[in-house]
């Protein structure tokens, strides 16, 4: 056989994450040793899934440097097997596949990592709220800097419902913006939906459709903000053979 491929999808192995107290959640999605390759040449590859910590997001996949940090292992026979990360797959909800490629391929029957990597994560810790506005006027609202401009809609016939306002939000990409939600003028949360959302490439704008139900006279916006990535370790504690995975 001159391919061995090992899909391993199932199995869990836990990472530190952004605080001690949070765990990441690692998997093995896929290994490949390729034989017959020359000594300059990619025969193991490992594909590892990140699923970040509740509480906290992995920023969108780029180039930096932290992310470029090499995956350590060591087989069977005790050598050092050192991963290049070849590239950073968005998956489902806040979380990644990382790809490894290595040069050297294990020997002995298994590998092993013990190791931590590097990935830019932020926590979801603070909300930034504007004044009060009435939803049933057009008008703008600012927020540390960024004008939010509101268009009133009127509802088709038959779907309007009481104390309900719908209306069209539009600004600037907001910076680390998470989402949106609404509150009446006592900080008691409004019931809201937001019907569709778009980018404009030419205007360089971001819009979205809002139905508040019940609306209050006056209502404020509540920005979900992160704040920004920054460099933390994610512990990978497993090893691989040809039966699965083991967690250490």
């Amino acid at each position: 056989m001159n391919r061995l491929l090992i899909l391993l999808c199932t199995i869990l192995c836990p990472a530190w994450g952004v605080a001690s107290a949070s765990r990441a959640d690692v998997r093995v999605h896929s290994a490949e040793c390729l034989y017959g390759r020359a000594a300059n040449e990619v025969c193991f590859s490992l594909r590892i899934h990140i699923q970040a910590p509740q509480g906290s997001t992995l920023a969108e996949p780029t180039n930096h440097p932290v992310e470029r940090s090499p995956l350590i292992g060591v087989d069977a026979t005790g050598r050092p097997l050192v991963g290049g990360l070849r590239s950073i797959e968005s998956c489902m909800d806040n979380c990644r596949i990382l790809v490894y490629d290595f040069y050297a391929r294990p020997q002995g029957g298994w590998v092993e990592f013990d190791t931590s990597i590097l990935l830019p994560m932020s926590n979801l810790t603070y909300d930034l709220m504007t004044e009060p506005f009435d939803p049933r006027l057009p008008g703008t609202v600012r927020v540390r800097g960024h004008a939010i401009f509101r268009t009133p809609l009127p509802f088709k016939e038959g779907e309007a419902k009481p104390n309900a306002v719908l209306f069209r939000q539009e600004c600037e990409p907001v910076p680390l913006l998470r989402s949106v939600s609404f509150c009446n003028e006592d900080h008691s949360r409004c019931k809201s939906s937001m019907l569709s959302a778009d980018y404009d490439e030419t205007s360089g704008m971001t819009s979205s459709t809002c139905l508040l139900h019940p609306a209050g006279d006056l209502v404020c916006m509540v920005l979900h903000c992160m704040h920004p990535a920054k460099p933390c370790p994610v512990r990978v504690r497993l090893r691989i053979h040809a039966g699965g995975v083991t967690q250490l």
